[in-house]
């Protein structure tokens, strides 16, 4: 590309040499010109299944790169690359093990970031352990802990304009949050849902 900048022909020599000559003088194609095109492709495609349980937008975005993509890549083999030998191919080769690699990974990890930041696992856990009616009803209750705020402490009451009308304080405690607590000794004027035993039985076989 620098070449053709540079160089001091006028457009009407430029008309007037053959496609042979015009073919020419554009740079050579490699042999591993496809390497980093296949590469930019595979990695792109590792991004995607990875990490798409973490950011869903980003097929999007991929579908819109590769659109700008098609043009800049068809263009540059067009005008600024010599003709390309063809050579027949059965497959993509190692390309091939690689993908299949990173689908196994990605299966592997969207298995766990959906089975521990979401609230999938405790919602299956509800039905099929606490729910009366197979439904999500009183689910939410069930998450939160709660506490009587008459066993709070004089220094810790609160003091603010209608505090003392209430009752009971909730919270978002579940066992499993606090690994490094054993149940003895958690305070005992708390509610705490113990799910400790089932968490990790539904995780396991949330990956499974």
């Amino acid at each position: 590309m620098i070449k053709r900048c540079l160089s001091k022909e006028t457009k009407a020599e430029k008309a007037s040499r053959a496609s042979y000559e015009k073919d020419y003088k554009l740079e050579a194609a490699q042999t591993t010109s496809l390497f980093y095109e296949y590469l930019e492709m595979v990695l792109q495609f590792g991004f995607l299944t990875i990490f798409v349980a973490a950011f869903p937008l980003g097929p999007l975005f991929s579908l819109i790169n590769n659109i700008i993509e098609i043009r800049m890549d068809s263009s540059k083999m067009i005008t600024h690359l010599r003709r390309p030998l063809a050579d027949r191919s059965p497959d993509i080769g190692i390309w091939y093990s690689v993908l299949y690699g990173i689908s196994r990974i990605a299966i592997i990890s969207n298995a766990f970031i959906i089975a521990l930041t979401s609230d999938y696992i405790p919602r299956m856990v509800y039905l099929n352990s606490y729910s009366k009616d197979d439904s999500l009803k009183g689910y939410l209750n069930h998450t939160m802990s709660y506490f009587n705020t008459s066993d709070f402490e004089a220094d810790h009451r609160p003091t603010y304009a209608g505090s003392e009308h209430i009752q009971i304080c909730r919270c978002y405690l579940f066992a499993y949050e606090i690994y490094d607590l054993s149940f003895d000794q958690l305070p005992q004027q708390w509610s705490v849902r113990i799910v400790y035993t089932h968490y990790p039985t539904e995780v396991l076989t949330m990956v499974v």
